[in-house]
């Protein structure tokens, strides 16, 4: 991320494999394929991992873990082959914390199994990095603690998100509060801009919406958007743009 040019970016996440949506998928990609920008932020939640939440589970589902993990890998490897330069970064959202979770609730005795494949499930980098291949793609992972505090996007903080509100835009401005500067998130799968401005200047928070499927079966008519954002630095990363892209059926307008 050299300093003193301009720099573009696509952020977008909230796919939750399985239960992506194709066409924001492949709205995503294409996004990218056509900006092509410097750097690629995935906001988190990759991949669901219902298979180890705490919620009721349907027991039709026959999908594994780890197939809907294989899902998530060949997205990533399609994401990368339409963006070959791009500085792509992957954030750690609360659904792939459900694996660190669940090792935990499930006791040291299998905690220590675990560690003996070197997996590295329990570390601090967490074992996402290695299960999606990460490196093979050269694709940076940030874990849940580091977010609010990784050097991801010129003077934005970057993270998965951990409030959330019943309108958009009210989580936002929420997380704007927290930290008092300019952010980006996902979580709350809706689309929002928030601006302020005082005597340190002018900030905004960005809501990024989601790429999964607007009608899951474990969910009815819930209010969420899909879509990614467009952020564009100047030359001497002072000034900021923001642009809200919504995908319709994987369809978008820039």
């Amino acid at each position: 991320m050299a300093a003193n040019r301009a720099y573009t970016a696509v952020v977008f996440g909230d796919s939750h494999f399985p239960f992506h949506d194709p066409k924001a998928i492949k709205g995503a990609l294409n996004l990218v394929k056509e900006v092509e920008p410097d750097g690629v932020v995935h906001l988190g939640d990759i991949v669901d991992c219902w298979q180890i939440s705490d919620f009721d589970k349907d027991i039709e589902r026959l999908d594994t873990l780890q197939s809907n993990i294989h899902e998530a890998t060949d997205f990533l490897a399609s994401l990368r082959r339409v963006a070959p330069k791009a500085e792509i970064t992957l954030l750690e959202g609360n659904h792939e914390d459900r694996l660190r979770r669940a090792i935990w609730r499930a006791g040291r005795v299998l905690r220590e199994i675990l560690r003996l494949d070197q997996v590295g499930l329990i570390g601090k980098e967490g074992g996402w990095k290695k299960i999606l291949r990460l490196n093979d793609m050269g694709i940076r992972w940030v874990g849940l603690n580091d977010q609010s505090h990784a050097n991801v996007l010129p003077k934005i903080i970057t993270k998965h998100g951990t409030k959330i509100s019943t309108w958009a835009g009210v989580t936002a401005r929420n997380e704007w509060m927290k930290y008092g500067r300019s952010g980006i998130s996902g979580h709350t799968h809706r689309l929002s801009y928030f601006g302020h401005r005082d005597h340190n200047g002018r900030s905004v928070w960005i809501e990024a919406g989601c790429t999964c499927d607007l009608n899951p079966v474990y969910c009815d008519d819930p209010d969420w958007q899909q879509g990614a954002v467009i952020l564009r630095w100047s030359n001497n990363r002072r000034v900021m743009g923001e642009q809200i892209v919504g995908f319709r059926d994987g369809e978008y307008v820039i």
